[in-house]
């Protein structure tokens, strides 16, 4: 019986030594806060992939750029991170520091004044939705066809369905909207065939609408917010 008793002991001290070994690594491990996912930030966009203390993702820049951001957690729990962005050949520091059960972050980019803050997308977020816009035609032609495209892809989406707009008239258009591409181009086909395309667009949601007119005798147009 002693014996027995000793080797139990003995067992018991060694599941012990091993819990203490393994769970202050396992602790630390599970402690971070998870920056894992899309965050709808005032920088648009922002998709992150979080792998231990490292954080990296992109985003679509004011300017359109298709741009990045890579950082380290800044503290054992994972609550603050710190690192760089870049925007084409432009690169600067960022600070986030996650919030209300991470749903949240407040952070800033460059300077404490220049802010940037973002809240975690919902579990119905699609990457893809669907713009709505008011294309009002002020140009001295009828429009036949509008078309809509990530920049340099080969695809169109053509939005006016095979209606035509006449000149002086309006009419709402829905296209779909992809928010990890960061520049459209915009093709406008007027009566004769006649088309002018607009490269390089960053569309935001906020657009509500398109206004195409003529300025020094060359289509042009400007979107409307409100």
């Amino acid at each position: 019986m002693q014996n027995y008793l000793r080797i139990t002991r003995v067992f018991l001290l060694l599941i012990v030594a091993a819990l203490l070994c393994v769970s202050p690594i396992s602790a630390q491990a599970s402690a971070y806060q998870n920056w894992t996912g899309v965050w709808i930030t005032n920088q648009g966009a922002l998709k992150l992939q979080q792998e231990g203390k490292t954080v990296s993702g992109t985003y679509c820049s004011d300017s359109g750029l298709s741009s990045r951001v890579k950082g380290t957690l800044a503290d054992d729990w994972g609550v603050t991170l710190r690192g760089q962005y870049y925007e084409g050949i432009e690169s600067g520091l960022f600070e986030f520091r996650i919030t209300e059960s991470n749903q949240k972050f407040r952070g800033w980019r460059d300077s404490a004044n220049n802010e940037w803050v973002g809240n975690r997308a919902p579990a119905s977020y699609d990457k893809v939705r669907r713009q709505t816009m008011t294309v009002i035609n002020n140009s001295p032609h009828h429009i036949t066809a509008i078309f809509v495209s990530p920049a340099d892809a080969e695809d169109w989406q053509e939005v006016l369905a095979g209606q035509e707009l006449r000149l002086g008239a309006q009419r709402n258009v829905v296209f779909n909207i992809d928010s990890e591409v960061c520049l459209w181009d915009i093709r406008i086909v007027e009566s004769g065939g006649v088309f002018t395309t607009f490269q390089s667009l960053k569309i935001s949601p906020e657009f509500t609408s398109i206004n195409y007119f003529y300025k020094n005798g060359v289509g042009t147009f400007h979107f409307g917010v409100g």
